[in-house]
């Protein structure tokens, strides 16, 4: 079974130079992204599974794969232990 990924609600999202603020409403805390890590939430607009991020990471900077779906993995793991996105 496929494992989707989204974006939680409660939160409001800021950019300053390069960087992804994300304020999570709920919990008062704030998450700094790099480039690629606000690009991945971005991504997160359309309700995506590993597999299908995967593929999109990798046209849009040119990465392997399998290093490509590895990090994302664990890039995922972080946000929902931070309460930012939801599994399901």
């Amino acid at each position: 079974m496929t494992t989707i990924y989204s974006r939680l609600e409660n939160t409001e999202i800021m950019e300053i130079d390069g960087k992804t603020l994300i304020l999570n409403q709920k919990t008062l805390a704030v998450t700094k992204l790099n480039e690629v890590g606000g690009w991945i939430w971005n991504s997160l607009e359309d309700n995506s599974s590993i597999e299908q991020l995967t593929e999109r990471l990798t046209k849009e900077y040119n990465v392997e794969a399998e290093k490509a779906s590895e990090d994302l993995k664990n890039f995922l793991i972080q946000l929902e232990k931070v309460g930012l996105v939801v599994s399901a």
